[in-house]
């Protein structure tokens, strides 16, 4: 029984301002990771996304995975490695069909895309892969349903400033107790 479990491993940013990686992990499977990118870098900013699938073997038999496929995302341009190949909207790897895996072992496979941004293409991204074919000795079936599993990726265009929003909610505040005190005084008053 082989399962598969798809994480984002890192994420590179690359535009006018520079470049940022930012490591994410195993751990942080499920948590939705969502980006902010300037409205006026939008267009000059190219994401990289680099998946970690870590297939393990949760039987009790041997086995390989021996074809691995990533449903490429819309506006997701896949990053030739000699690991992985394109077919059609498909990546297809075969790079464990000879990587014995006993119970209980597991072996992580990297699949990276580039995204290259524009103010039609943010959004949010699932990227689905999958264990398309396994073989043992025992010509066993898998019967449970966890060969695929996918991830989410949010970017979205970044609105205003941080610094006029922190100037807002002060302004804000002085506001409010400005007139809390001239209330408190005309009450007394009375």
């Amino acid at each position: 029984d082989l399962n598969i479990e798809k994480y984002i491993e890192q994420v590179k940013i690359k535009n006018k301002s520079g470049e940022t990686i930012q490591k994410v992990g195993e751990d942080k499977k499920n948590q939705l990771l969502k980006i902010d990118v300037k409205r006026s870098e939008v267009n000059s900013t190219t994401i990289t996304v680099t998946y970690g699938l870590k297939v393990k073997n949760i039987g009790e038999i041997p086995g390989y995975a021996t074809k691995l496929i990533d449903y490429i995302p819309e506006n997701f341009k896949l990053v030739e490695d000699g690991v992985w190949s394109q077919d059609g909207n498909v990546a297809v790897s075969t790079s464990l069909e000879d990587k014995l895996l006993n119970p209980g072992e597991s072996t992580v496979v990297n699949v990276t895309f580039e995204w290259n941004l524009s103010e039609g293409t943010v959004g949010s991204r699932v990227n689905e892969a999958k264990i398309a074919t396994y073989t043992n000795k025992y010509n066993a079936v898998d019967l449970t349903e966890d060969n695929n599993d996918k991830e989410e990726l949010l970017v979205a265009i970044k609105t205003g400033s941080e610094k006029v929003m922190y100037i807002t909610i002060v302004l804000g505040f002085i506001a409010i107790v400005g007139i809390g005190t001239i209330f408190s005084k005309k009450i007394m008053k009375k």
